[in-house]
C-alpha cells in the first residue's frame, strides 16, 4: 500500500456529547493508539472568565441576535451566541434537549414538575421554533467552533481536502430515549453541519455505554486490579436532565475491553436541573410577586442569580456544611415582612438567604429518585447473580456533587456494592467514551432490549367481541382482495423487553399487502413500543407508545409472480407476502429497515416520525 493510500484512510473520530446543561466535544485520529491522545475541546469562546473545570464543557445555551437588540445598556448581539458567549441578562434558551423527548410516557422516577414547568414557561422556546430547531441552531454554533479549532489543529489545507479527513461523528444520546427523540437529535446534528460532507458518517451511542468505556478504560489503566474479568459494574450516569443506569458484566479487559449488559437498564428525567426547577418554585412560594415579577433576565437560567446558585449547588456538602446561610444577591421590591423575619431575605444586602436545610430540601427529592433507580437495579442484579460484589461508578456532571456522593455512600452501606469514582475527567467521560468507541470498535457484545417492540395490525372484525372499540383511535375497513371486514388497532409484539440484542438481532414481521394493477405497491406499518413489563393487546392501552410509521415502497417487486384475481370494476388486484426486517443492533445506533418478498430484498423502508 502506498503512503498516499494509507494517508487517505485516516479518519477523524469526533465524540459529541450534547447535554441538557453542558456539552462537550472530544476528537482523535483513527491512527491513535494511546487513549491519552484523545483531545478534549477546552478553549470555548467566552470561557476565560469561568473556573478551569468548566473548560472541558460549554453550556447548552443559545441567545438569538434578533431577540437581543442593542439598547442604552449594551450593544446587543450581532450574531447568535452559544455556550459561554451568552451573557447574564440576555434572553436565552436552555434545557431544550429535554423537550426533544417530552412525548414519551413518564417513568416512576421522572421529575413530576418537568411538564408543569414547561407549561408555565420555565422551559420556553422561541415562538417560531421547535425543540429540534433550537437544537439545530445550538449545535450549528458548536459545529462552527469545532471547525475553527480543528483548522488550527490540523491546518486549513488538510481539512479542506475532505477525502483525506473524513469524519466519524459519535453522537451520544440518553439510553432511555425514544426512537423519535434519537432520530430528532441525529437530524438536528446533521442539519447543523456535523457529518454533512461526502465520506462523513454519523453513529449514535447510548450515554451510559460511552461513559462506561471511558470510566473503565481510565480505571483499568491506572489501577490494574480494580476492574477484573467477571466483575459486575453499574454505571450511574447522573446528568443535568436524565439519570441512566446500566449494569455490565466484564468479559475481558485485555487486549480489549469487552462487556455485556446483565439486565435491562433503567433511567428517568430526574437530573440536576430538577434542583433548579425546585429552586424556582421555592422562591416563588416564599416571595410571590416580589420574585416572579422580576422576569427571566434577572432570575432565569443564565442570570447572575442562577449562576450564583449553581456555584452553591456544586459545592454543597453536609460533611462540610456552611455555618451561615448562603447569600445570593437579588434586589427585590416589596418583600414581605414575614419573609424577612423568617431569615429568608437580607434587606440590607439585597440578598436571598438559603440555609443548609433549604438546599438539602432541594437536593433530597432528586437523590431519592436516583437511589430508587439504583435500588431497583441492584436488587434485580442480586436476584440474578447472588454473592457477587458490584462496583458502582458515577459519571456525568451531577456525579461531582459532594452531597450526592455522601448520600450514595450511606445508601450503599450494607448492600453488596461499592462506590467507585472514575480516576479522572468524570465530567467529560461521555464524549471521550464516544471517541473510544470509534477507535476500538464495539465493546458491548450484547445488550438487553429496554422495551417491547411490535406493530399495529388489523384483524377480522367480530361484532360481539369488538363492538366497543374506541372510534377515535381505530377504524374498520374492507379488504379489497377478499372483501372481509377488518378492524385496526391490534398489536403484534415481535421483540420482548429483556431480550438479548446483538448486532445481528432483527425483528421480522410477515404480512400481506394488496395492490391494483398499474399502481406502485407502497404502504406503511405503525411501529409501537412498550416500556411496561407486560404488553397491551391494542393501541387503546396508554402503555403502548407509537414509535413512528414504517413506510415502504416495493420498487423491485415483480408483480407477475404474485397471486392475483379480477375484482369489482374488472380491476386486477395483487397480493404479496412480505417480510419487514428491522435491525435492532445496527452500528449507527438507530433502527434500520428492509423489505423482503420470498427471501429477496424488493424495496426500501424508513421510519417516519412526522405523523407521530
Amino acid at each position: 500500500m502506498s503512503k498516499g493510500a494509507a494517508f487517505e484512510q485516516v479518519r477523524l473520530i469526533l465524540g459529541l456529547d450534547f447535554g441538557t446543561t453542558f456539552s462537550a466535544i472530544c476528537f482523535a485520529t483513527s491512527t491513535t493508539t494511546d487513549l491519552r491522545e484523545i483531545h478534549t475541546f477546552t478553549a470555548w469562546p467566552g470561557s476565560c472568565e469561568q473556573a478551569g473545570e468548566h473548560y472541558v464543557k460549554t453550556p447548552s445555551r443559545i441567545a438569538y441576535a434578533d431577540e437581543n437588540p442593542g439598547n442604552d445598556d449594551n450593544d446587543g448581539l450581532a450574531s447568535d451566541a452559544v455556550g459561554y458567549e451568552v451573557e447574564a441578562g440576555q434572553r436565552s434558551y436552555s434545557w431544550f434537549k429535554l423537550l426533544l423527548d417530552m412525548d414519551a410516557l413518564s417513568s416512576d422516577y421522572d421529575d413530576p414538575e418537568l411538564k408543569l414547568r414547561r407549561s408555565e414557561g420555565l422551559m420556553c422556546l422561541p415562538a417560531d421554533k421547535s425543540a429540534k430547531d433550537v437544537t439545530t441552531d445550538y449545535l450549528r454554533g458548536l459545529y462552527q467552533i469545532c471547525q475553527e479549532r480543528l483548522n488550527r489543529k490540523f491546518g486549513n489545507g488538510r481539512l479542506a481536502s475532505r477525502l483525506r479527513y473524513p469524519v466519524d461523528v459519535w453522537l451520544t444520546v440518553p439510553a432511555t430515549w425514544s426512537e423519535k427523540a434519537k432520530l430528532l437529535t441525529q437530524i438536528a446534528a446533521q442539519d447543523a453541519g456535523f457529518a454533512s460532507h461526502p465520506g462523513d458518517r454519523m453513529f449514535l451511542i447510548p450515554e451510559p455505554e460511552a461513559a462506561a468505556l471511558a470510566a473503565l478504560k481510565s480505571t483499568i489503566s491506572e489501577i490494574n486490579d480494580l476492574i477484573q474479568v467477571g466483575d459486575h459494574v453499574l454505571i450511574c450516569d447522573c446528568g443535568g436532565g436524565t439519570v441512566d443506569i446500566t449494569t455490565y458484566n466484564v468479559l475481558s479487559t485485555e487486549p480489549a475491553l469487552e462487556l455485556e449488559e446483565l439486565l435491562v437498564g433503567i433511567g428517568a428525567k430526574c437530573g440536576s436541573t430538577t434542583i433548579d426547577r425546585s429552586m424556582n418554585k421555592l422562591m416563588a412560594e416564599r416571595f410571590g410577586d416580589a420574585f416572579t415579577s422580576l422576569g427571566e433576565r434577572r432570575t432565569g437560567l443564565g442570570s447572575h442569580f442562577m449562576s450564583t446558585f449553581e456555584n452553591i449547588k456544586k459545592g454543597f456538602s453536609l460533611v462540610r456544611a456552611k455555618k451561615r446561610p448562603n447569600r445570593i444577591p437579588l434586589k427585590m421590591r416589596n418583600v414581605s415582612a414575614e419573609a424577612i423575619a423568617s431569615n429568608h431575605y437580607d434587606s440590607d444586602l439585597d440578598a436571598v438567604l438559603l440555609s443548609t436545610d433549604d438546599i438539602k430540601s432541594l437536593f433530597d427529592p432528586v437523590i431519592d429518585n436516583i437511589t430508587g433507580l439504583l435500588s431497583d437495579q441492584i436488587t434485580k442484579v442480586e436476584e440474578d447473580v447472588k454473592g457477587k460484589k458490584m462496583k458502582v461508578i458515577l459519571v456525568g456532571g451531577f456525579a461531582s456533587s459532594p452531597y450526592l456522593c455522601e448520600r450514595l455512600e450511606v445508601f450503599l452501606e450494607g448492600r453488596n456494592a461499592r462506590l467507585v469514582t472514575p480516576m479522572k475527567d468524570a465530567w467529560s467521560a461521555i464524549a471521550r467514551g464516544a471517541v473510544i468507541r470509534g477507535l476500538e470498535g464495539e465493546a458491548v457484545k450484547q445488550r438487553k432490549c429496554r422495551r417491547h417492540y411490535g406493530f399495529e395490525i388489523s384483524k377480522h372484525y367480530q361484532h360481539k367481541l369488538h363492538k366497543d372499540f374506541d372510534k377515535s383511535l381505530r377504524r374498520t375497513w374492507i379488504d379489497k382482495f377478499d372483501g372481509s371486514k377488518c378492524l385496526t388497532g391490534f398489536l403484534a409484539w415481535e421483540v420482548n423487553k429483556g431480550s438479548i440484542v446483538t448486532k445481528q438481532t432483527e425483528i421480522r414481521y410477515s404480512l400481506e399487502v394488496t395492490g391494483e394493477a398499474g399502481e406502485p405497491l407502497f404502504s406503511s406499518l405503525d411501529l409501537y413500543a412498550c416500556s411496561a413489563d407486560s404488553t397491551p393487546e391494542t393501541i387503546e392501552d396508554t402503555s403502548a407508545e407509537k414509535v413512528g410509521c414504517v413506510t415502504y415502497t416495493l420498487k423491485d417487486l415483480d408483480v407477475s409472480q404474485l397471486r392475483s384475481k379480477i375484482g369489482p370494476g374488472r380491476i386486477r388486484r395483487y397480493q404479496a407476502d412480505l417480510t419487514i426486517v428491522i435491525r435492532m443492533g445496527d452500528a449507527a445506533g438507530l433502527l434500520t429497515f428492509k423489505v423482503l418478498c420470498q427471501g429477496a430484498e424488493v424495496g426500501t423502508a424508513q421510519l417516519d416520525i412526522s405523523s407521530d
